[in-house]
């Protein structure tokens, strides 16, 4: 037990990268899915954007849910500051997709900062639980 509080630190940002990266693939994959079955068509136009703002919303809320989940102490601070975290990305990457033009960027990006912002304050006001802290 004695060791196992410091590797769930050291595992922390890896795992959260990671749990939201399968966030994004199997939600996105689902999504675009659906999408497809419905209209009869992959998504295009509005509609993918749509689905790319939805996908990296599973990326933001993810990331910082599975952050706090292996937090073993502190869950409500770390998920502020993956949600901090990711906050700050979301800026330099607008900063980048406007730099290079890629306007549409803005929407995925919207919905990563959505994501994520959301699931740090439901989490900070104790709204959603981020499971057990280990004593």
């Amino acid at each position: 037990m004695l060791i196992v509080k410091p590797l769930r630190w050291v595992a922390l940002l890896p795992g959260a990268l990671v749990a939201g990266y399968a966030a994004y693939l199997v939600g996105g994959t689902i999504n675009n899915l659906s999408i497809t079955l419905y209209m009869g068509r992959p998504p295009n136009g509005w509609t993918k954007l749509l689905g790319d703002f939805m996908a990296h919303m599973f990326l933001g809320a993810a990331f910082v849910y599975a952050g706090a989940f292996i937090a073993p102490t502190q869950k409500p601070i770390v998920a502020m500051a993956l949600g901090a975290l990711s906050i700050f990305l979301g800026g330099a990457f607008v900063w980048a997709s406007l730099i290079v033009e890629k306007y549409r960027a803005i929407i995925a990006i919207a919905g990563l900062l959505f994501g994520s912002s959301v699931t740090a304050f439901s989490i900070m006001t104790g709204e959603v639980s981020a499971g057990a802290v280990d004593e």
